[in-house]
């Protein structure tokens, strides 16, 4: 039987409670990089504890919606553990002040800035490319950006602006 927020358990009728978005993320990295082979975490797991005796010192990950929120804090925990992070995000002044607060608190983690408008399909060629250029080998690619809300939007390929984004 499927199960998830929306549907009740059916052997005892309470509703089950969906787990964290973000420990499905870091669970299914790990497993994804072999670095454990156990994990548990729940809903007061932090972010350094997900990441606590991962050498990721070889590992290349790319990281999108990284000027702010889960992005920036998903970068700035996999560089503390010493992955090569491309910090991946719309607005390029913004993205720079997260690389710059990932440095502050990680003055060695090897950050790389890539401006991309998921919005727009060419600046996610472009920007695909120009990752691809510097690192022919992507280790784990975080898709976090995304947008929620606004006025019902086209974007310039001609499709709604949150299909575009989020899917």
């Amino acid at each position: 039987s499927m199960q998830n927020s929306h549907f009740p358990d059916r052997d005892n009728g309470e509703l089950m409670k969906a787990p964290s978005p973000r420990v499905n993320l870091t669970a299914s990295l790990s497993r994804l990089l072999g670095e454990r082979e156990k994990m548990t975490f729940n809903g007061r797991t932090t972010s350094e504890e997900i990441v606590e005796g991962l050498d990721l010192a070889e590992k290349t990950i790319v990281v999108t919606g990284t000027s702010s929120g889960l992005g920036r804090e998903a970068a700035r925990v996999l560089a503390a553990a010493g992955a090569e992070v491309i910090l991946v995000a719309r607005n390029p002044e913004k993205n720079a002040k997260a690389a710059t607060q990932i440095m502050a608190g990680q003055p060695d983690a090897k950050l790389r800035l890539v401006t991309m408008d998921l919005g727009d399909l060419a600046s996610v060629r472009r920007a695909a490319a120009e990752i691809l250029a510097a690192h022919p080998k992507i280790h784990a690619l975080i898709n976090n950006a995304g947008v929620m809300g606004g006025p019902h939007t086209i974007t310039p390929d001609g499709l709604e602006l949150h299909l575009a984004v989020n899917h």
